[in-house]
């Protein structure tokens, strides 16, 4: 069976609250490969793995967003070309005109809090899904 690409466009409440992190979990979960970046008012996927991988991919995506997210609309379309990707890459979010800030505190839920880990070299390294903080003295 041949792989296929979807373009997948995520609308609603879903800067600030670890979506690309999520994402990144589901497409390891379902097999698929592809780019995840915001864009302002959507989040864009680029989901690429055998049929039944991309709906799960899907499934995930509607059935489980991050519990600070509220999806509004959902874009899927398959594409006819598209690179061959290798593994499933968070991007850079891209900058838009009017885009609001959410700090990330506000976009801790308790989950991703249980996943902070502290790691000691002379500086403070907190990492968690959505927070990368660096606390020196």
């Amino acid at each position: 069976m041949q792989k296929i690409t979807k373009q997948i466009r995520v609308y609603g409440i879903v800067q600030g609250v670890g979506f690309r992190p999520t994402v990144s979990r589901h497409g390891a979960t379902s097999g698929v490969t592809g780019t995840v970046c915001n864009h302002g008012p959507f989040v864009e996927i680029f989901a690429q793995g055998l049929p039944e991988q991309v709906g799960l991919f899907e499934q995930l995506l509607s059935e489980q967003p991050p519990k600070r997210a509220a999806i509004l609309k959902i874009d899927s379309k398959p594409l006819e070309e598209a690179p061959e990707y290798t593994e499933f890459d968070i991007i850079e979010s891209a900058k838009t005109s009017g885009e609001i800030f959410i700090s990330p505190d506000i976009a801790t839920c308790d989950e991703c809090k249980q996943e902070i880990r502290i790691r000691r070299t002379g500086d403070s390294v907190i990492r968690s899904s959505t927070v990368l903080a660096v606390v020196r003295d």
